[in-house]
């Protein structure tokens, strides 16, 4: 029943409601109006329960066996009428012609009629009661009224969101005579529900609205002096007797049973230094960039399974060139969580500060390096960027190449829920081959600012081919250069491309525009418009058809 209330929606029950014109006499003539008097009309409110018209059939046998229950109990039926605009039981300009209409259901068949109904827009609410007014189902629509025609209103009733059950607690201890307390209940996931009580003739009587799936959890209430007390309470709604002797305007009882709601803490320790290994050149090294850091170009760095801190290229005087290839990117993961870093990887052979003390301290002593000095390369690996990322400085984007980079990445994830997913700048050249580049909006998580899929600015030469590109306001962005697109899987998003000087190629032919069908791992699912229209013939995305091993 945890599930219940997604698919709350019982058998339709059909109402219809015939306006007809005031005063008609037996043989259906009507009269001439009056000029001298207004013209109103009336409602008929009519129906079956048990009518199998419009019957849907539920998912849930509880579902049927619950709206049967009520079903049987139902002995009124309300109509509350109001004008259109106005709200329930206001009055619509200087005339209030809201109406209140109530009529006896007898073995399921009702039937009614009520005149005087002024011509207009109404807003109606449909309840169906039981004996003693407690309401089981509700249904709302829209009804215009005309003098002299006749309107047929169709109603879908549904279950209500939640039911008000009254119960007593015997032996709750505490201090209960003037009730100034107050009560919740908690469930075993943390869900609380307000509540109150108050002084009946057998004690303390509690009071919530619950929903029909509702399957237990504690009471917590507090007395007149401020104490808590915390009872279980085996209250499962759907359990209830509904077609037997329970009923809503009664009480319900159970034993006071101290429970401790708090939950515990579980302690696991774990040791940075046992982290998977990182092998660069032969040696293994505890993170990537102690790999960068200590090796001689060219740092050949592999990756095994696991998640992977991010990492900082810095200005070197020696620029090196770096190849970095994992077991697929379902398996092998650079990934970074903190909220104070914006990027996963970062290459800054600019100079550009890393943290907000270097900046202060190197204010005026920026160094820069000659274009084409660095090389990187990507494979085979997911590179994620967490929620909640701000934007410290240049550039925001989980991989963000500055200064003289030339960067190429086949069988890469690049995946940001925060800001942009890959951007380049003065770079020496970016190709992307069979890639999945995701921004904020795969996730559904809000961001900071406007994203860009794949940008580059101030860059000569920019390649990207057989990749899906999805989830950012702008898939593609340029500030000068040249840019080529195509064969490639774009989704998600309000621009495809932006440029801000000079012109540039784009293979809008080649690009497909459909939902990619991305699984959690990567993948595409069966019947993705990206299987086997890549330029080489295999997928667009992935290739792994090319993975080690």
């Amino acid at each position: 029943m945890s599930k219940m209330m997604n698919g709350m929606t019982l058998a339709v029950l059909t109402v219809l409601a015939a306006f007809l014109f005031a005063g008609c006499p037996a043989q259906d003539t009507p009269k001439p109006p009056d000029p001298n008097q207004p013209q109103t009309g009336s409602i008929r409110i009519h129906g079956n329960l048990y009518a199998a018209s419009g019957e849907k059939s539920l998912t849930y046998p509880e579902l049927i066996a619950i709206g049967d229950a009520f079903k049987s109990r139902a002995r009124w039926i309300q109509v509350h009428l109001w004008e259109a605009g106005t709200g329930m039981g206001k009055a619509g300009g200087s005339v209030d012609h809201s109406r209140f209409l109530e009529f006896p259901i007898i073995d399921g068949v009702f039937d009614g009629t009520a005149k005087d109904i002024w011509p207009g827009d109404y807003e109606a609410s449909v309840y169906i009661m039981d004996a003693d007014k407690a309401p089981l189902f509700w249904g709302e629509t829209a009804a215009s009224i005309a003098a002299g025609q006749t309107t047929n209103l169709e109603v879908e009733m549904d279950f209500l969101p939640t039911y008000y059950f009254r119960f007593g607690v015997n032996g709750l201890p505490g201090d209960y005579s003037f009730g100034r307390g107050g009560a919740k209940l908690v469930t075993a996931e943390g869900t609380e529900w307000p509540g109150c009580w108050a002084l009946g003739a057998n004690g303390v009587d509690f009071g919530f609205s619950l929903p029909l799936d509702f399957q237990g959890g504690t009471l917590v209430a507090t007395d007149d002096n401020g104490d808590i007390y915390q009872s279980a309470l085996p209250l499962v709604v759907a359990e209830l007797d509904f077609a037997g002797s329970f009923r809503f305007s009664g009480g319900l009882c159970y034993d006071y049973t101290p429970v401790d709601i708090y939950g515990e803490l579980d302690l696991d320790i774990t040791f940075g230094y046992e982290k998977p290994p990182v092998t660069a050149n032969g040696q293994q090294y505890l993170t990537i960039q102690d790999a960068i850091d200590a090796c001689e170009t060219p740092v050949d760095i592999t990756l095994g399974e696991g998640d992977y801190e991010g990492f900082t290229i810095p200005y070197y005087p020696n620029p090196k060139t770096i190849s970095i290839s994992g077991l697929g990117p379902d398996k092998s993961r650079i990934v970074d969580n903190n909220p104070n870093r914006p990027h996963v990887i970062y290459t800054a052979p600019w100079s550009y500060p890393t943290s907000q003390a270097e900046a202060t301290a190197n204010l005026g002593k920026s160094v820069s390096v000659a274009k084409g000095d660095w090389t990187m390369w990507l494979y085979n690996i997911s590179i994620h960027n967490g929620p909640g990322k701000r934007n410290l400085y240049y550039s925001d984007a989980a991989v963000a190449c500055e200064g003289g980079v030339a960067l190429t990445m086949r069988n890469v994830v690049v995946a940001s829920e925060s800001n942009s997913p890959l951007e380049v700048n003065y770079a020496s050249g970016l190709s992307v081959h069979h890639c999945v580049v995701v921004g904020p909006r795969f996730f559904l998580v809000p961001h900071v600012g406007s994203t860009r899929g794949i940008a580059a600015y101030n860059e000569d030469s920019v390649a990207v081919f057989d990749s899906v590109v999805t989830g950012c306001e702008t898939t593609f962005h340029c500030s000068n250069g040249y840019y080529t697109v195509g064969p490639n899987c774009v989704w998600n998003y309000d621009t495809l491309a932006t440029c801000e000087r000079n012109p540039w190629t784009v293979d809008v032919i080649n690009l497909v525009f459909a939902d990619p069908l991305l699984t959690e791992d990567w993948h595409l699912d069966a019947g993705s418009p990206c299987i086997g229209t890549a330029g080489d013939g295999r997928d667009i995305g992935i290739d792994w058809l090319n993975m080690p091993g």
